[in-house]
């Protein structure tokens, strides 16, 4: 049991996708470069999908965020 808590927080720390977008929209350059969009679309078309992508956390597995399902679709 300890050891899917350490990599939970692996995955969390290190591999997190909200890290990338969070990195990337600050460069909206390579925003755009990498998305086709500009960082104003995505929050939009974000807001149009969230809850079609959504998915409610259960006690096995933790599931990707809107946002990242949405960045892999574009992508």
């Amino acid at each position: 049991m300890w050891l899917n808590s350490v990599l939970l927080f692996c995955r969390e720390r290190f591999y997190s996708g909200q890290n990338f977008l969070k990195r990337i929209a600050l460069d909206p350059e390579k925003f755009r470069k990498i998305f086709r969009l500009d960082a104003w679309q995505f929050d939009n078309i974000l807001g149009e999908v969230f809850m079609e992508l959504y998915k409610e956390p259960d006690r096995l597995n933790k599931p990707l965020t809107p946002d990242i399902k949405l960045a892999i679709c574009l992508r």
